[in-house]
């Protein structure tokens, strides 16, 4: 990571827009105010966070640890907040405007990874498009902000970095696609929008025509599909066909499920808009081979993995652990399993996984992929900074090779199932010593590998 002297993060919250005629920190998004988001973004990252604010709306309502100051500069856009703050603090910091709430952990942590205390201005660029905020700004530039304050009020951010010393100003690139992160709400349409794409849904209500010796027409819930993009620094590794819903999770979990990253806590930004679903994962962890073989598995569409399977790579994924479950624990921890999704009971159009202690569920996911319902249960563990390897496994699926591979590496030990494993999956599951069990329906199972994981 970067250089570790940043302290501070500052939050661009002018106030009242003369646009929109409302007061945008106080818009609220999936029950959640835009000045909330915007903090707990700083937050994640244990920076201090700041709220420039202009004279005539500063009466915010935040808590305690978040330091409010008034602009200086008032009317002089971003530029004139930056100025307050450096003038007042003489420190850098991470600068982020409160109305772009789609700029979250990912892009911030792009940003946090590469900044050292030599630079004076870090930002990112797409295409032809610069983007000078989310921001890395240091009290370096102060006479160069002066200097453009006292010829306008509306000083481009372009020319004035291009002021600055050639190796004092740092822009990072990436893909254009990007951009739809960067989406700010300036209108009532742009609100309308957000709030219609903010939301998840993964079940969609059709009317459809039912034939059983007469036809009727019926209306009926199934579950939606929807592509979804993976970006792991700037650089696309997989579209998923996917149920709408914990889709930062998927990405947590595909990301080290499928041995990109070597990473527990994972920064992640996604985008629910009408041009599709996309996440970007920011890291300077990344392990992946570039050269390592993918494969087209028995999965859900088109579904590529990492394929591991020789000697050398199964021998440092062995679990070694003496975790245990009783067999009536398992066969109950199966039955609420099987009733766990609404969503399903709904369709019947998902699959569904869970991580269990003991007689517990503690987290639980279903996606229209068996593969991607298994990335998001582990990826809630990981968001949360639990460790997926204190649980059993549990999936409604067929148990193939690579959700064998998915448990060991999240160094799950034990994998269960309602539904058959392939001859492939068996072998990588004694190899590696998983215990594997299938066909567990009611008080029966079949245990393929591991048993001595299982107090019968």
């Amino acid at each position: 990571m970067g250089d570790n002297s940043l302290k501070y993060g500052l939050i661009l919250a002018g106030g009242l827009s003369s646009r929109m005629s409302l007061d945008k920190r106080e818009i609220l998004l999936d029950g959640r105010r835009l000045v909330e988001i915007a903090i707990e973004n700083i937050k994640k990252f244990s920076l201090n966070p700041v709220l420039v604010v202009s004279d005539k709306n500063s009466n915010i309502k935040v808590s305690e640890e978040v330091s409010v100051i008034k602009d200086l500069y008032e009317n002089y856009g971003p530029l004139g907040g930056i100025h307050s703050f450096l003038q007042q603090y003489n420190e850098s910091a991470l600068v982020i405007a409160c109305d772009t709430p789609f700029i979250g952990g990912a892009l911030l942590e792009g940003l946090i990874n590469i900044y050292n205390k030599d630079i004076w201005i870090l930002h990112y660029k797409m295409g032809n498009y610069i983007e000078p905020l989310p921001g890395i700004f240091s009290p370096g530039i102060l006479p160069f902000l002066e200097n453009a304050f006292s010829f306008s009020n509306r000083v481009s951010c372009r020319e004035m970095f291009a002021s600055l010393p050639e190796n004092k100003w740092k822009i990072i690139e990436r893909p254009v696609e990007f951009r739809d992160f960067f989406f700010n709400i300036n209108t009532a349409e742009d609100l309308m929008n957000i709030k219609k794409y903010y939301s998840d849904n993964p079940v969609k209500t059709i009317t459809a025509l039912k034939y059983n010796d007469n036809p009727s027409s019926i209306t009926e819930d199934i579950v939606d599909e929807v592509p979804f993009e993976i970006y792991i620094n700037g650089i696309s590794r997989a579209v998923l066909m996917c149920s709408p819903a914990d889709m930062n999770e998927l990405a947590t979990g595909y990301a080290i499920s499928e041995g990109y990253i070597d990473k527990r806590e994972v920064a992640v930004s996604v985008i629910n808009s009408e041009k599709g679903i996309k996440a970007i994962i920011e890291t300077d962890k990344i392990i992946e081979n570039e050269s390592m073989k993918r494969v087209l598995t028995s999965g859900c569409g088109s579904f590529k993995s990492s394929i591991i399977i020789n000697a050398e790579k199964l021998q440092n994924l062995k679990i070694d652990n003496d975790m245990k479950v009783k067999s009536n624990v398992l066969s109950s921890v199966m039955d609420s399993f099987q009733k766990s999704s609404s969503v399903y009971l709904m369709t019947g159009g998902v699959h569904s996984a869970a991580l269990a202690l003991d007689n517990e569920i503690r987290y639980y996911s279903f996606d229209i992929g068996r593969h991607n319902a298994v990335d998001k249960v582990v990826g809630k563990a990981i968001l949360k900074k639990d460790d997926p390897s204190r649980y059993v496994l549990y999936v409604s699926g067929r148990i193939s090779f690579e959700m064998v591979q998915k448990a060991l590496r999240h160094g799950i030990s034990i994998l269960v199932s309602r539904s058959a494993s392939t001859y492939l999956a068996v072998q990588m599951a004694r190899e590696t010593n998983l215990t594997l069990v299938s066909f567990a329906r009611g008080k029966r199972f079949t245990i393929y590998s591991g048993e001595q994981r299982i107090i019968l």
